[in-house]
């Protein structure tokens, strides 16, 4: 009887260990399993078009409110930018560079770019989001502001021509006719100066039109300013911003008001524009979402916010007194 017990208990301990490796088998495969299943997160990588030095405010907030959200550089993304572009010539040999490090998301400054950019990730999922583009649907790069359609989404900056006119008036109120120069190449330009004739015509302003292709003829245009003129305008134009003290100068020569829906930090008098650092702030928001798999097709395209802006040294120049309730909701004020 004693045997049998003792080979009873024998045989009950080979089992209970046998069970006992079935178990740490089974758990070492488990946890073996898991760890094949928690593969380390993707890195995005973001691609920059930029032909703008000014926005380069843009892609720095970009990159902070990206941080924001968990998108460490260095660590879970990477920007692939090379700096801003001479010219439009440089967007194709750049975008092709872009598209060979296969980019989790490509972000264009400018109406160019982004057309560029969307030709040639048509075929692709790559998503395209542009910070700015002047009238995204008028050119041709989204189908309606509330469903783009296709690969491409954004920020566009149309639409305040009308409350710029107004808030210029409301400060030179005298101001009856208005030297327009027009870079008739840019498309901005055109379409700004069509919404600028819109609100000159309900506000009872004549605007004098002065067309020009390159800088011998912008020059040309503004050394030969109509003695009728009252004041100067700016429309929106990567050309004229780029030459925008050369306008100014024209006109303090002249004791000229000027006026402007772009260049917040310009010497212009009167300008309502976009704030580059705060543009970057709004598409990180969007640029966050894209990333995480949000469809740019149903994203709607959303609107920049804009600010008002005086330049005190010029009114002082020209002789102008700025009233006081512009003072008050002047948003930047440069008396230097």
């Amino acid at each position: 009887m004693i045997g049998i017990k003792m080979r009873s208990a024998f045989w009950h301990k080979v089992v209970f260990l046998t069970l006992v490796s079935v178990v740490l088998s089974a758990a070492t495969l488990l946890i073996s399993g898991c760890k094949v299943a928690q593969k380390e997160p993707k890195k995005m990588v973001v691609g920059v078009l930029n032909l703008n030095p000014l926005h380069e405010l843009v892609l720095k907030n970009l990159k902070i409110g990206l941080h924001e959200q968990g998108f460490e550089e260095g660590k879970n993304i990477t920007y692939l930018y090379e700096g801003v572009l001479e010219s439009v010539a440089d967007i194709d040999l750049a975008l092709e560079k872009l598209l060979e490090q296969k980019p989790d998301l490509l972000v264009t400054i400018g109406t160019p770019a982004t057309r560029k950019a969307k030709k040639v990730t048509r075929s692709t999922h790559i998503p395209v989001l542009f910070a700015p583009v002047f009238s995204p649907v008028e050119s041709g790069i989204i189908e309606s502001i509330a469903e783009p359609g296709g690969n491409v989404t954004g920020i566009m900056i149309r639409g305040h021509t009308t409350k710029a006119l107004e808030l210029f008036l409301s400060t030179v109120p005298a101001v009856k006719t208005i030297y327009v120069p027009l870079h008739s190449p840019s498309e901005a330009a055109r379409r700004s100066y069509e919404d600028l004739e819109k609100a000159a015509k309900a506000f009872g302003i004549h605007l004098i039109e002065a067309r020009f292709t390159n800088l011998q003829e912008f020059e040309e245009v503004l050394d030969n300013i109509p003695q009728e003129a009252d004041a100067l305008w700016a429309t929106h134009s990567h050309f004229i911003r780029t030459h925008m003290r050369k306008l100014v100068m024209a006109a303090n020569f002249r004791k000229l008001p000027t006026g402007a829906s772009s260049g917040l930090r310009s010497k212009i008098l009167l300008k309502y524009s976009i704030q580059p650092p705060m543009l970057g702030n709004q598409a990180s928001k969007m640029a966050g979402k894209l990333l995480n798999g949000a469809d740019p097709a149903t994203m709607p395209v959303e609107t920049a916010e804009y600010f008002l802006g005086l330049d005190l040294k010029t009114a002082k120049r020209i002789g102008v007194t700025v009233p006081q309730h512009i003072l008050a909701i002047a948003d930047v004020i440069n008396r230097e």
